[in-house]
């Protein structure tokens, strides 16, 4: 088992995973801009240009490409923001009062997450959880302290006083 400061458990930028919705502006084309969802092949569907791969890209990237796009033979120069509006959520699972799914918010740490799911059980382990991570199509598991910052579709695991996994 990965334990704390696991290479893969470092801070890097999210990239858009399916499920998410993304809002595109194109400035000065209203028609272009709109809020549209990553499907599960990590493609959303845009006017002009049709099918645009999301998958792996930061939302930043993701402006830079549907400008380049645009750029090669609808607009000259054309300005785009990209912004992700709903994440993959995280998942608060184990002993804690109110297990299930949660919405991710970037920057919210393991103990956030586990106080926005009605907080820890009686006897539940009160220094490290397990996280589980999807990255570029791999699982990750670590044992974490509880300031690690999550990542969207991150799945919390709180022991109990009756675990031997810990």
């Amino acid at each position: 088992m990965r334990e704390y400061n696991d290479p893969i458990l470092t801070a890097k930028p999210h990239t858009i995973l399916a499920g998410e919705q993304i809002k595109i502006t194109v400035f000065g084309q209203t028609d272009l801009s709109n809020t549209y969802r990553v499907n599960d092949r990590g493609q959303i569907s845009m006017p002009l240009l049709g099918v645009v791969a999301t998958f792996g890209k930061t939302p930043t990237q993701l402006s830079e490409y549907i400008a380049y796009l645009l750029s090669q033979q609808y607009l000259r120069n054309p300005s785009v923001s990209a912004e992700i509006t709903t994440y993959t959520p995280i998942y608060i699972v184990g002993a804690v009062k109110s297990a299930g799914q949660f919405a991710f918010t970037p920057g919210v740490t393991a103990a956030a997450a586990i106080a926005g799911a009605g907080g820890f059980l009686r006897g539940a382990n009160l220094t490290k959880v397990r996280l589980t991570r999807r990255d570029n199509g791999k699982v990750f598991e670590a044992n974490v302290a509880l300031q690690t910052p999550l990542a969207a579709g991150d799945i919390v695991q709180v022991f109990g006083p009756l675990s031997t996994t810990q």
